[in-house]
């Protein structure tokens, strides 16, 4: 337990390894509740920590809700609530991080399998990460990625396919732009991988 959002940092800090995920009122002095999401989801060691956001059910409460889910929080509670309700916001969570955990390790996987030229295993490995997560923008570049180097008589249609889609997702994500471009360019279409870079400029100007 912690009596502020500071105090809470620092004991995640110190015990992050101990501490499976967080609950956190939003009404809290020194430092509030979305604050100290904020603060936990900026920090490179602490950000994927689980946190359940506690708030009450007024229509100010709900715009501090749609703050916290625009802070990336992983789940909330409206008071007053029943412990079987937190229960279950618990195992929602918990069971989010896991596939998160799981997703990483199998993208990790993936990228060994892109570095050692196992083509097959990253088509396969990438797509079971789609199955689960059909938003994971790293499974769709690395789907193009293997396409690229597997296949370059066939590359452009189906490689560009999973970066589109990507940049679908996230028109932001420069990488993937940056992708698109090298696709092109591997198959000699020059003009089209800078028409590419030009078009990327429009999302990612400082890049």
């Amino acid at each position: 337990e912690a009596k502020d959002g500071n105090e809470g940092f620092a004991a995640l800090q110190l015990h992050a390894d101990e501490i499976a995920f967080v609950v956190s009122d939003w009404e809290m002095p020194n430092l509030t509740g979305i604050d100290f999401l904020r603060r936990i989801r900026s920090d490179k060691k602490l950000a994927a920590m689980p946190f359940i956001m506690v708030t009450s059910q007024t229509s100010i409460e709900r715009i501090k809700l749609k703050q916290a889910l625009e802070a990336e929080v992983d789940n909330y509670l409206l008071k007053p609530f029943l412990v079987d309700d937190l229960r279950i916001k618990v195992d929602l969570v918990l069971q989010k991080a896991k596939m998160r955990v799981n997703i990483e390790r199998d993208l990790n996987r993936g990228r060994e399998y892109l570095d050692s030229a196992r083509w097959n295993e990253a088509f396969k490995t990438f797509n079971q990460i789609i199955a689960v997560d059909p938003t994971n923008i790293p499974a769709y570049l690395g789907l193009a990625t293997a396409q690229r180097h597997s296949a370059p008589e066939k590359a452009i249609p189906k490689a560009t396919q999973y970066i589109r889609k990507a940049i679908a997702l996230s028109p932001q994500c420069e990488q993937a732009h940056i992708d698109l471009a090298l696709t092109f360019e591997s198959a000699m279409s020059l003009e089209k991988a800078i028409a590419c870079l030009r078009e990327a400029l429009k999302y990612c100007p400082f890049s």
